[in-house]
């Protein structure tokens, strides 16, 4: 089998991804933006590839030789436009299969924005000849940590528009799980998708209640309304389209429509999904 190359290997999913493929003896490649991010990636000995989205000529290079592609792509504006360009440059490369990372809900008749936008995107995968595997993983327990994390910390408390409404978390390490053994073997999961959940499906007040356990200090949920959400999401810098977005999947879930559970992980993985009181309990020391 040739080179698998992995988009996004520095972030959440593709770190782990790159980990695991290079666990299993397969010949990974780490696509970085830059050559700064490159550095970790040589400590591991794994090769990388820098590929920047908008530059169709880096794409060129990072696919030559390149059989198997996880195509995760960041979450800015552009991704809408660059999803199709890179498929199509992948193909011209001599890709032989495409492990493409979407969301769950994502369709082109959806009622939400980046559910439609990652649906165009898998819309053109499947359009395009290649042989595929969609991924649609539903939002991450790392979350938490990574942009909950400060204030969990610092106030003891989670601030979200969300209501009581229920959202099945899923563990990155879960999802990187499932995305190795595809990338693996694709023939066993040619033209699937999988939706990918954790075991249960959780409101906020059950997640501050699990941390307030875990690292001992009380911690409570404050369900805040949307303008104060979105001023708070601006004070940070964040970019209009991006504060969008964030609105839309919250009303998803403070509407009820992020809970659902699937088997996935179990099946492809071969291992039951990471509960929210395991994660928490592997990352306490993240919140103190």
């Amino acid at each position: 089998m040739g080179k698998i190359l992995v988009t996004g290997a520095t972030g959440n999913i593709g770190s782990q991804l790159v980990l695991r493929l290079k666990e299993n003896n397969l010949e990974v490649i780490a696509g970085v933006s830059s050559l700064s991010k490159a550095g970790r990636f040589s400590k591991q000995s794994v090769d990388t590839a820098i590929l920047n989205f908008a530059q169709p000529d880096s794409l060129k290079t990072a696919f030559d030789g390149v059989d198997r592609l996880f195509l995760l792509l960041p979450l800015v504006e552009p991704m809408g436009d660059w999803g199709p360009r890179v498929i199509a440059a992948a193909k011209k490369a001599g890709v032989q299969f495409i492990l493409r990372s979407s969301g769950l809900g994502a369709g082109l008749q959806t009622d939400f924005e980046l559910g439609q936008v990652h649906g165009r995107i898998d819309q053109a995968l499947m359009d395009s000849g290649l042989s595929y595997t969609i991924v649609r993983p539903n939002s991450f327990m790392q979350n938490y940590l990574n942009y909950f994390g400060g204030m969990i910390k610092d106030q003891q408390s989670i601030f979200l528009p969300q209501g009581q409404g229920r959202i099945s978390l899923i563990d990155v390490r879960d999802i990187a799980a499932v995305d190795a053994e595809i990338l693996a073997s694709p023939e066993k999961h040619l033209e699937k998708t999988y939706d990918l959940t954790g075991p249960e499906a959780l409101n906020n007040e059950d997640i501050a209640l699990i941390l307030s356990r875990v690292i001992g200090k009380p911690i409570t949920y404050v369900d805040i309304d949307e303008p104060t959400a979105r001023q708070g999401l601006a004070q940070m810098g964040m970019p209009e389209w991006n504060i969008r977005l964030m609105e839309s999947l919250n009303r998803r879930i403070k509407l009820g429509m992020t809970a659902e559970t699937t088997h996935w992980v179990r099946m492809v993985a071969g291992r039951p999904p990471t509960t929210f009181e395991e994660f928490a309990r592997d990352h306490g020391d993240g919140w103190k």
